[in-house]
This record gives C-alpha cells, structure tokens and sequence, in this order.
C-alpha cells in the first residue's frame, strides 16, 4: 500500500499531495486586510469654499459601517469596516477629536454659522487646508459564517478642502450711499 502523509496512514490518493484547503486563521491583523480597504472619505465645509472669522464653519463626513468581500490570506472573506473616530485637522493648527461624523446645518435643524459638534472658528484671515481621518475597526467574516475581529485600526484621511477665511464688517447707514454719499458713515 501506499502512505500518504498528508492524509495518514494507508493508502488514499496515490502519494500526491493533500487537495484539503488550508485552514483559515483564526486571527487577523490590520495589515492582512488592507487590500479591502474601507471607502474613501470626503470632507464637506459650510460655507463650501470660504467663511468668516469669527464664526463657526461647520465641517462633517459620511462615513458609515460598510463591508467589501474578497480574499484575505487566500480565504473568501467579507471584512466589515466600522468607524469610531473622527480626527480633524481645521488646517489652522487646531485639531479635535470625536466620535461623530457631524451633519449639516439643515440636517441639524440648526441656521448657519451656528455652532455644532464639529464646527471650528478661525481666528484670522487666511486660506486653510481642512481635512478628517476616520479611525476603523474591522471584522473578518469567514465562508463559514465565523467572525474574527481584527487587531488594530486603520486610518482613512480625506482629501484636503480648501477654505478662504474673510473678515466681516457691519455698517450701518442711513439710505443708499450711493445716492446720498454725505449720510453718516458714508
């Protein structure tokens, strides 16, 4: 008879080697999953472009738990991305954290340049670069329906939102100027 050692003693198969797959890790690191990356994350500012000193420039994302399938250590698996930090960089040198992603004005029901969870107020006239870096967690799915959380987090940053910072001035007149320049503070 012929011994097979990967199949045990007695016969089975020839001689050749073992055609039973691999056995799926029963840990995983985040390295082992970055090939299935979360989404990428967009940073939206209100106002869009630009805001006043002063005031609260609201900044949020939409980064929710999401899954994307594929192979992980040549095994069928769905890993599961959930977010749980949101680090933001206001482009000032002022960073916050939190475990929000933010929302609108209008989604919060709140007028605008009012303050919210995530809105900053810059200090001076400048251009900025804002960005956010969302923290996840992950979960491996197996084929089998097993579930292997995933050492560690990963890091997914925006693209950086470019904001032009003005001062703002309030005047009080009476009339137009324009047609009676000698009104006070004209």
């Amino acid at each position: 008879p012929v011994l097979c050692r990967a199949c045990g003693a007695g016969g089975g198969g020839g001689g050749g080697p073992s055609t039973t797959p691999p056995r799926p890790p029963t840990s995983f690191t985040i390295s082992d999953v970055l090939t299935l990356a979360p989404a990428s994350v967009t940073l939206t500012a209100e106002p869009s472009t630009w805001s006043i000193v002063g005031s609260h420039t609201n900044f949020y994302t939409v980064a929710a738990k999401h899954s994307a399938s594929g192979s992980v250590l040549g095994h069928p698996v769905t890993v599961t991305f959930t977010p749980i930090t949101y680090r933001w960089d206001y482009g000032d040198g002022t960073t916050a954290e939190s475990a929000t992603p933010g929302a609108s004005w209008a989604a919060l029901g709140q007028d605008d340049f009012s303050a919210t969870s995530t809105s900053h107020v810059y200090a001076e006239k400048a251009t900025v670069n804002a960005s956010v870096t969302v923290v996840y967690t992950a979960v491996v799915t197996l084929a089998s329906g097993a579930s292997i959380p995933v050492t560690g987090t990963l890091n997914r940053a925006s693209t950086t939102v470019a904001l032009e910072l003005f001062n703002a001035d309030t005047v009080i007149t009476v009339g137009d100027c324009n047609e009676h320049p000698e009104q006070p503070r004209c």
